[in-house]
């Protein structure tokens, strides 16, 4: 009786929370400009383009924890047209299914969305060539991330990938920020504990890394000292505490494959 006392409490602060997820924590920090969702798009090209272009544009992709929608515009403006993504959160579908039509109007009804929890949609869906848990898995317990990635791989095709990202807890300086400004975020993450989670599931030729700093596009002065002094703080700061310089990113990138 009392384990199922603290069950429907967890689940009532996370019910509650991811109910309002965009207007209570996502929306200060969306995009607000066509300039600021390109860039975006282009972190995301940056990011991850290299897994998806080895697959064709048929390639059945799910986009678990889809977001505001930026992975799908992504995918759509390289071509890929089997694409299915899945929230808990009606405003973040929402914001999605908005932000498609009014940054490229013919993207419009051209993602299959789905409002539900990522596990249950898994559970009971067909396989998947890709499986994207992008900015996912910390939000959840250790017992349940762990479940998911090993119901991933067992909805993988052959040969197919499963791409994560999570907040950069070896960053020398912001890992608790970064974990700890979402009140949502449960787990957090690594290089070596998510290579572990990724090889006990199952999967082979691991890939996990920092995330890359990517340049802004130089449109004023200011963008310009950014793009020259970032590379050369980050340096300077690796020499001092001796670190490695790419350590000191916002995320990690975890890719693996089932054989």
């Amino acid at each position: 009786m009392k384990n199922s006392k603290i069950q429907n409490n967890e689940e009532y602060y996370r019910n509650r929370l991811f109910k309002r997820y965009f207007s209570s924590h996502f929306e200060s920090n969306a995009p607000k400009s066509k300039e600021k969702w390109q860039w975006t798009i282009d972190l995301t090209h940056h990011s991850f383009g290299e897994y998806f272009s080895g697959f064709d544009s048929k390639a059945k992709i799910l986009d678990a924890g889809c977001g505001t929608g930026y992975l799908e515009y992504y995918l759509l403006k390289e071509g890929f047209t089997n694409i299915h993504a899945v929230d808990i959160s009606r405003e973040q579908l929402v914001m999605a299914k908005h932000n498609l039509n009014y940054y490229e109007t013919e993207f419009k009804d051209k993602v299959n969305f789905y409002l539900e929890d990522i596990t249950k949609f898994l559970k009971s869906s067909d396989k998947f060539d890709i499986i994207c848990l992008i900015d996912v898995i910390e939000h959840l317990s250790k017992n349940n991330a762990f479940k998911l990635i090993e119901l991933s791989y067992k909805k993988l095709n052959k040969n197919g990938l499963i791409i994560i990202r999570v907040p950069n807890m070896e960053h020398p300086f912001l890992s608790s920020y970064n974990f700890y400004q979402d009140f949502t975020h449960e787990s957090a993450f690594t290089r070596s504990s998510l290579s572990q989670c990724l090889l006990a599931s199952g999967f082979k030729g691991l890939d996990v890394k920092f995330e890359k700093w990517l340049p802004y596009k130089p449109r004023k002065i200011t963008d310009y000292i950014k793009n020259a002094a970032i590379p050369i703080y980050n340096s300077f700061i690796s020499f001092i505490i001796r670190v490695p310089s790419d350590s000191i990113c916002p995320n990690i990138i975890g890719v693996g494959k089932k054989s």
